[in-house]
Formats: C-alpha cells, sequence, structure tokens
C-alpha cells in the first residue's frame, strides 16, 4: 500500500477520534475480525488490508469511494465484484473466503521472502492458542508472519501458543511450539490435531485393533485425554509434528 495511504489512514482516524478498539468493533460489525496490531500495521505501512478488508474501513470512516483516499489502492472490477458477493454470504461463507484468501496472500508472501536468499525469512503465528487441557477454535485466518529468529527451529513450518497445563511439565501454560508439517509421528510423539472444529496439542498413540488416542503428558489430566474409536466418524486431522529437544516418555497417570 502507497505510504501515502498509510498516513491518511492514521489521520482519519484521528481526525475522527476514534480509538483503536472502536474502529476494531466497527469493522467487526460489517463482518470483519483483525486483531489492533493489523491495524496498526495497515498505518504504519507493514501490513496491506485486502479488498473486502479496505472496504469496510473506508465504511468505517465515512469514505465513499476509493476517490476519497489519494493513490488509494487499485481495486479490479473482479475484486470490487467479490467484495460485492462476499456481503451476501453468511459467516460461514464469510470466513472461509477469508480463510482462503489469506492462505493464498501468505503463500504468495512467502515465495517472494524466499525469491532472493533460498530461504524462508519468516513464519506463521497463529494467533488462537491450541489447547493443552481445554478446547480452542484455531481459523485459517488467524495468523501473522513474524521473523524467524534465531533458535526457531530450521524444519518448523508454523508455530502457535499452549493454552492449557495439560502438557506439564515438558510444554507450559501460554508456550510458544514450533510444528512441522507433513512429517510421520511414531508413538508418542507430540502433535498438533484439529477434532471436530477443536484444536489440541497432544502426544500420539494407537492401539491393535485401531483406536486412537491423543494423550496428556501431565499426570494429573488424564481427564484431558481424547479417545477415537477406529469406527468414529469424528473429524480428526493433524496439522504436524511439534518439535522438542527430546522424544517425551510414555504418559502414566496417577
Amino acid at each position: 500500500m502507497d505510504a501515502n495511504v498509510d498516513r491518511i489512514l492514521k489521520s482519519k482516524r484521528k481526525e475522527l477520534g476514534l480509538s483503536v478498539r472502536e474502529v476494531l468493533e466497527a469493522l467487526e460489525r460489517q463482518g470483519v475480525r483483525i486483531a489492533a496490531k493489523t491495524l496498526y500495521g495497515w498505518e504504519a505501512g507493514s501490513r496491506q488490508p485486502d479488498a473486502e478488508s479496505f472496504l469496510a474501513l473506508c465504511r468505517v470512516y465515512g469514505i465513499d469511494s476509493l476517490e476519497g483516499i489519494e493513490k488509494a489502492p487499485t481495486l479490479s472490477e473482479e475484486a470490487i465484484r467479490l467484495a460485492r458477493d462476499y456481503d451476501r454470504l453468511d459467516e460461514h461463507g464469510r470466513r472461509a473466503l477469508r480463510g482462503l484468501a489469506n492462505e493464498e496472500l501468505a503463500r504468495l508472501r512467502e515465495a517472494e521472502q524466499t525469491e532472493e536468499t533460498g530461504e524462508l525469512l519468516y513464519i506463521r503465528h497463529y494467533l488462537t492458542a491450541a489447547a493443552a487441557g481445554y478446547a480452542a477454535p484455531i481459523e485459517g485466518e488467524d495468523y501473522e508472519l513474524i521473523p524467524k529468529v534465531k533458535g526457531v527451529p530450521a524444519k518448523a513450518d508454523f508455530c502457535i501458543d499452549i493454552d492449557g497445563d495439560s502438557m506439564e511439565p515438558y510444554i507450559h501454560d501460554r508456550q510458544r511450539v514450533y510444528v512441522q508439517r507433513d512429517t510421520e509421528l511414531r508413538e508418542f510423539d507430540v502433535g498438533i490435531f484439529f477434532v471436530d472444529g477443536d484444536v489440541y496439542c497432544k502426544q500420539w498413540c494407537q492401539d491393535h485393533v485401531g483406536n486412537l488416542y491423543l494423550l496428556s503428558a501431565n499426570p494429573k489430566r488424564e481427564d484431558a485425554n481424547i479417545l477415537i474409536r477406529r469406527d468414529s466418524v469424528r473429524n480428526v486431522v493433524c496439522f504436524g509434528k511439534v518439535l522438542l529437544p527430546k522424544k517425551l516418555p510414555r504418559p502414566v497417570y496417577r
């Protein structure tokens, strides 16, 4: 986004006397949910809103057309048509469309980052925590790109924060873990699992008849174990393996 647009977005909010929270609430009423850091990123020029978010922001600021902002991002007729179609979708359809769009934008950004050096400089940080004891949802668009700093495992594809104590003492509440996609999990490895719309951090094993067990490492949290029977119709997906310094032992409960 043009630097002049960044300046105008920030000055327009100040001119209207709107706090960041008020802007976020106004956007949410239009079906656009973002974090405060995202809005700050738009105003600083470090992040760029998609067409649907930008149009919603224009409505919040009382800008009737794109001409209301000098050098605004050019939107194709197709982009405008999609924005109009978006308004006719229900919440489920909007989440699906936002998720797909952001996945594709992230793919392009990551490709640009690696074009010159051949090395991934950023990693996806999912903003909604994965449960380590209690379920928490995760949405495809709910992430940010953060620098891949020293100490981040080379094989990591994304990172996520943990909510809960069921993986103590190996993984702590609010700890950030790094995850490798598309890798084989061996018995009692730790993975990030999607189960019927919720995301969990658990140890994995399977019995001789094919029942799947997602286990808590914490000996006091057997209550948070999950059993998926072989003939179950539950939707289970493994997002990847949590990269740890060493393999965890088989859990033993009290």
